[in-house]
């Protein structure tokens, strides 16, 4: 029984905290004197009180109860408080409180009609359209201009015609706040009576943005005119608002953009004025129009905003765009510019293909800036300009890794039109006493794949380094065919584990009946990676034949190497191995048992399945997952209830979702 008097205590106690305990109380109370202690909470002077107040009546059951109660709260003029809490409480009620609000749409009290209003606005119900549409009548200018706000919250397009017949209203609130509505509406908008009001100055800039969304080419003249407006402010809203247009367009646009080419010389003075000290969404709009236009006077102004993360791939699309025709405007920009600019300006440069930025771009490859000789060498490379190839040499002992690198890339594109030059320039150089000079080039010998030369990765197999002799193997194993067989097979037994590993890749990609017998002594490599590999090699290529050294491994001691043997017999997915396999999911390792029970899921085996329905109840939840979604692709009989059984147990949060997934599934 609740003590209704001790909880009036509670409420009017000093103690904020004890005015929340008392509230609390009231979550068990449904009757009249309990609404009133919550009504008269959402007035206190503590937002925490408020708060509590809001909670407990957002998750009242008798909501028919608790609305007149709100209801006047929200007459309540000398607590703001209150009627804000209040409208919070009705909000989230929804449309159970929008049912209930419509009839006061027309109540004697021009506040609460404002106020009912606005909180149908943010329920965002229809049902409240045609009783806000009514409103749009009102007597009361600020209850006229909440009705248009809140039905553009709401979105209904039974609304649309209303709103454009109350623009005819000389309400300047009104007007306003109908446009606003109207741009949210968006297509299918009359442009003729939305136009009318670009005579207003006050109305202007809404105007244009319904324009915008209008989606008809007929606003487009009207958005050009507002180009040359002697106010500025008017201008950026056409040129936003003339991009949001464009791109909304569904229609053949031909014919704006000849309207666009007509006002060219407009669009270009007025978009370039916005490039500076502007927020990015109106430079954006600028760069955009620009770039329509094909402007390319405009490139030095555009440059800039490349080193914006948000507008940079904007400008690159633009320029590229222009393309060729604005090759003379970025060498120009390129001499001008700092270093800062200058790699993008390279980037450009070999990305439009300019190809009359060659000398420069090789000058620029003896650049001090490090980002510069990149740029430069990855656009040679893009320009494929043979006298780019001498050059390019020196960027291999580059202080810059990613500098070297941009070379190997440089090389690897010039050799697609100019190969033997390209070869007999890495010929000379592969013995160099450079490690780095050697290395580089046998990275585009493995760029080049089957356009590569087979001597010259023989060349390199047989260098000193290591990582050398690890690239010369991706080379060879780029070029494929018989010949490359034998040497890749001989890098099987090198000193160095990342040549052995990369070899039996190689040859498990080339699946090269030859090579399975060498392939199968790594095996027994006494690295585990090396081992890693020629499993999965040897299965690729010997398939059935290898089950029984594959199943022999999953005895190893090592769990990563049993777990790699899984995987490769699970591929293979032969009923002969299922016993072994079995046996790994006795394994202490949870990852190695995990793995059996998901590289299994080919077999039907009996005794496999009756394992997996036990291990629903595994002690670790990635098995339990994992058995779980193997049982529930195969709809084993029994398993609805077995699932069923375990959601009672389960606490694992993803289990639970497994397990929810798995039934819904289920038939």
């Amino acid at each position: 029984m609740i003590d209704l008097e001790k909880i009036k205590s509670l409420i009017g106690n000093a103690d904020e905290d004890l005015r929340i305990k008392g509230l609390k109380y009231l979550k068990e109370s449904q009757n009249s004197s309990a609404l009133e202690l919550l009504t008269s909470a959402l007035g206190d002077d503590s937002w925490r009180v408020r708060k509590t107040a809001v909670e407990i009546m957002t998750d009242y059951s008798d909501v028919e109860s608790l609305l007149p109660y709100l209801l006047e709260s929200l007459r309540c003029e000398d607590n703001a408080g209150m009627r804000n809490s209040s409208a919070e409480v009705l909000e989230i009620l929804g449309r159970k409180s929008a049912n209930y609000l419509v009839q006061f749409v027309d109540d004697e009290d021009h506040d609460l009609r404002k106020f009912v209003i606005d909180i149908l606005g943010n329920i965002g119900d229809k049902i409240a359209t045609p009783y806000l549409i009514k409103a749009l009548s009102d007597d009361d200018e600020n209850v006229k201009s909440s009705a248009a706000e809140s039905l553009g919250k709401i979105g209904d397009d039974k609304a649309v015609n209303s709103l454009i017949d109350s623009l005819a209203n000389n309400d300047l609130l009104l007007q306003f706040s109908a446009l606003e509505a109207l741009c949210k509406a968006g297509k299918g908008l009359p442009v003729s009576k939305i136009a009318i009001h670009l005579n207003n100055p006050l109305l202007k800039k809404a105007a244009y943005d319904v324009l915008g969304v209008s989606n008809d080419i007929e606003a487009l003249p009207y958005l050009l005119k507002g180009l040359e407006d002697r106010s500025k402010g008017t201008r950026k809203a056409a040129l936003k608002n003339l991009v949001t247009l464009f791109e909304r367009m569904t229609v053949d646009k031909n014919e704006a953009k000849a309207m666009l080419e007509e006002k060219k010389t407009i669009i270009s003075g007025v978009a370039a004025s916005f490039l500076e000290k502007e927020d990015e969404e109106t430079v954006a709009a600028a760069i955009k129009l620009l770039g329509w236009i094909k402007h390319k006077q405009s490139i030095k102004e555009i440059l800039p905003w490349s080193s914006f993360e948000t507008l940079a791939p904007l400008v690159t699309e633009v320029i590229s765009d222009i393309g060729l025709d604005g090759q003379a405007e970025l060498i120009d920009a390129y001499l001008k510019s700092d270093d800062v600019l200058r790699p993008y300006i390279c980037s450009m440069l070999g990305e439009i293909g300019a190809q009359n930025a060659v000398d420069l771009l090789i000058e620029a490859l003896r650049n001090d800036v490090g980002h510069i000789r990149h740029s430069s060498a990855i656009s040679l490379g893009k320009l494929r300009d043979q006298r780019a190839i001498k050059p390019l040499m020196p960027l291999f002992e580059d202080d810059y890794g990613d500098v070297q690198e941009a070379a190997v890339i440089a090389f690897s594109y010039l050799a697609g039109e100019h190969r033997d030059a390209v070869l007999a320039v890495l010929k000379n150089y592969i013995n160099s006493e450079s490690f780095s000079i050697r290395r580089n080039c046998v990275k585009v010998l493995s760029n080049l794949g089957k356009k590569g030369d087979f001597s010259l990765a023989l060349t390199a197999l047989r260098d000193e380094e290591g990582s050398i002799r690890k690239n010369a193997v991706e080379a060879l194993g780029a070029l494929g065919g018989d010949e490359a067989v034998s040497p890749l097979i001989l890098s099987l037994s090198d000193e160095e584990r990342d040549v052995r590993i990369a070899g039996i890749e190689c040859l498990g990609k080339m699946k090269c009946k030859e090579s399975l017998k060498p392939l199968l002594t790594g095996l027994y490599d006494e690295d585990i990676w090396v081992k890693s590999a020629a499993i999965r090699a040897v299965a690729s290529i010997g398939e059935g034949d290898v089950a029984d050294q594959l199943t022999q491994l999953l005895n190893d001691g090592v769990g990563l190497i049993v777990i790699v043997a899984l995987e490769a017999l699970g591929k293979l997915a032969l009923d002969e191995t299922v016993p072994a396999m079995m046996n790994a999911m006795e394994n202490e390792d949870n990852e190695v048992v995990k793995a059996a029970v998901e590289n299994m899921s080919f077999s039907e085996d009996e005794t496999y399945l009756t394992k997996l329905m036990s291990f629903i109840d595994h002690k670790n939840w990635e098995i339990r997952v994992a058995a779980i979604k193997v049982l529930s692709e195969k709809n084993v009989k029994g398993l609805k209830e077995m699932l069923s059984k375990r959601l009672d147990l389960e606490d694992d949060d993803l289990v639970i979702s497994s397990i929810n997934e798995a039934l819904s599934n289920l038939t």
